[in-house]
């Protein structure tokens, strides 16, 4: 039986080797259980941060979506105030249009980290094997 021949050890060659489909002199493209470990935490912990990170934005999305719906809800009542003065209701009109348009953009961006979100959740953590 002949010994496989690294770079800088079986770790590395086996590692690197395969994450970045260069194999290092001598090394074989399979890579050993411990690397394929190694690996697959690596890719998983990454996959996972992003994962956390696209649900932070959406609750934040959320937070500003509801914050402007409560705008929406005060610009009404100005509009509906029979003591507010024409100007008052004219300014909360525009006002309540650029709020629900933005309140569209983030729940089409939303959409869109769910889509993320699901997307990344169904890829594997772990590489398979070659």
């Amino acid at each position: 039986m002949t010994k496989k021949k690294y770079g800088f050890g079986s770790f590395v060659g086996d590692f690197f080797g395969a994450i970045l489909a260069v194999p290092t002199y001598g090394a074989s493209l399979v890579m050993s259980p411990t690397a394929r470990g190694l690996a697959g935490n690596i890719i998983g912990s990454a996959n996972r941060a992003e994962i956390e990170r696209l649900r932070k934005e959406r609750e934040e999305n959320d937070k500003k979506v509801k914050h402007n719906n409560d705008e929406i809800e005060r610009l009404r009542a100005i509009i509906n105030n029979p003591y507010s003065t024409d100007e008052e209701k004219k300014n909360a009109k525009r006002r309540i249009a650029i709020l629900e348009d933005e309140i569209k953009q983030l729940k089409d961006r939303s959409k869109k980290i769910d889509n993320d979100i699901e997307d990344k959740s169904k890829t594997p953590s772990a590489p398979g094997k070659p």
